[in-house]
């Protein structure tokens, strides 16, 4: 398919990561815990119940997946489909999210569309803390393998570098990007042949790499 390349705004592809972020992650030993088992209270087949609850508000999702197994396989497929981390402050939220989607492949293999502009340094020497972050962040990008879109602060090849899932849309929210680092990233993007967006909403460049990148995006 043919790329589309964008330097300008352009509106999320998530949604907005709601102020219910710790229940939703739930305990990360056992995501979306049902407290009450109603017997038999479900019959419904899972097609149907996936209908129904897509008119469930998305804040209203933990609970009602808390209500039944039935309700709670459902509901957590829903919640954990779209996860934007870009208006979340409080970096312990956006590391717990990451911890659970690192630990959790079944959770992770829900999540299309994903959303955080909070990654890790790009070198670990600039950072008096273990590497461990870094090494959760690229375990939860390899575990999204039914991943399609992907929003970051920037490229970074070292996180991305053993992923598998095949993109749609890709979008960056940097402000600044070196030569090098766009020439790392379409390299990588290589092996995304389903990628049919490709975004910088921020991004500002000096003629020179303009004229680079304005190059590549029309090469074949």
């Amino acid at each position: 398919p043919e790329l589309s390349l964008s330097l300008a705004p352009t509106e999320s592809h998530t949604t907005k990561w709601s102020t219910h972020s710790e229940t939703v992650f739930g305990d990360e030993s056992s995501p979306l815990k049902v407290k009450h088992q109603a017997k038999d209270a479900v019959r419904l087949p899972v097609d149907l119940l996936k209908v129904v609850l897509e008119f469930v508000p998305r804040e209203d999702l933990p609970v009602v997946a808390r209500t039944c197994k039935a309700f709670s396989e459902v509901a957590r497929t829903r919640i954990y489909r779209e996860v934007d981390l870009l208006e979340v402050s409080e970096r312990k939220k956006v590391d717990k999210c990451i911890n659970l989607l690192a630990s959790k492949r079944d959770v992770a293999g829900l999540v299309e569309h994903f959303a955080c502009d909070a990654l890790p340094p790009s070198n670990p020497s600039d950072v008096a803390t273990s590497p461990l972050p870094a090494v959760s962040f690229a375990i939860a990008l390899n575990n999204m393998q039914h991943l399609s879109s992907l929003t970051l602060s920037r490229f970074d090849s070292a996180l991305l570098f053993h992923a598998t899932f095949q993109l749609r849309t890709l979008t960056f929210v940097c402000e600044t990007a070196s030569q090098g680092e766009l020439e790392g990233l379409f390299a990588w993007l290589i092996n995304q042949p389903k990628l049919t967006s490709l975004s910088f909403t921020h991004l500002t460049l000096d003629s020179e790499t303009s004229q680079w990148l304005a190059y590549e995006s029309k090469s074949p």
